[in-house]
């Protein structure tokens, strides 16, 4: 039987950049979390009907324009949540900590990225920052990401890019991009987990538990609340 944390793992590589493995990988985890939590699995059809039915150099590409060039949202959980504020670059340099310390290797990302973050959860001691982690950071984090697949947002981009670049856009499947749906299946899992400490997070007042986030400056909402292209990633550390 798999415990909880070791699901949160299963989503990594369904966010990393494309390999040959993915639809695989997409198998897998499908496979494990319908065992335990079958109606989040329903959110993931989408995604693994695209890739099967696609080239892995258009997941590629779909996945490039999604995260990276002319982003949709990124995957830097801290930029994602506290903006160019000075609480992300205290965010980064905790979480830089915790995943040394779990023997996480980043290699050549960012501490905050949410895929090495889901990779850190199931090596994590302490419960009250795993806890904090999910509810404050992760859970808040991918409500903003799934906010910037919004049907008109999405249009206004296309159509600024097009305009800009009069250039051909890659639409990922009817219905919006495809991963959209590995992140409102991955929020699902985590609200449903993480019902009941969601309940009580209302009443949480700081100073936070564990002084980790404390000092980050408490829960989400303190900044910036755009997406602007994070240029100067490797400067943060």
């Amino acid at each position: 039987m798999t415990t909880q944390d070791q699901l949160f793992p299963l989503f990594a590589p369904l966010l990393e950049y494309p390999t040959a493995q993915l639809a695989n990988q997409i198998k897998h985890c499908m496979e494990v979390i319908n065992a335990e939590y079958p109606q989040v699995t329903t959110s993931l059809f989408p995604f693994g009907d695209f890739v099967n039915q696609s080239k892995l150099e258009q997941v590629e590409e779909l996945y490039t324009k999604t995260f990276h060039i002319q982003a949709i949202c990124f995957l830097d959980l801290g930029y994602v949540i506290f903006g160019e504020d000075y609480k992300r670059g205290e965010f980064l340099a905790h979480m830089k900590r915790e995943q040394r310390e779990a023997g996480n290797d980043c290699g050549t990302e960012l501490p905050d990225n949410l895929p090495k973050i889901l990779r850190l959860l199931p090596l994590l001691k302490e419960q009250d920052l795993k806890e904090e982690l999910i509810t404050m950071i992760l859970i808040p984090g991918l409500k903003k990401m799934l906010n910037e697949f919004d049907s008109a947002k999405m249009k206004r981009r296309e159509e600024a890019i097009l305009q800009k670049h009069k250039a051909l856009l890659m639409v990922g499947q009817l219905g919006g991009n495809i991963y959209q749906h590995v992140l409102s299946s991955l929020l699902e899992l985590m609200e449903f987990m993480y019902k009941e400490a969601l309940v009580d997070l209302p009443v949480i007042k700081p100073p936070i538990i564990n002084p980790f986030l404390n000092s980050c400056g408490g829960p989400p909402g303190y900044g910036h609340q755009n997406f602007t292209s994070p240029k100067q990633k490797s400067d943060r550390l």
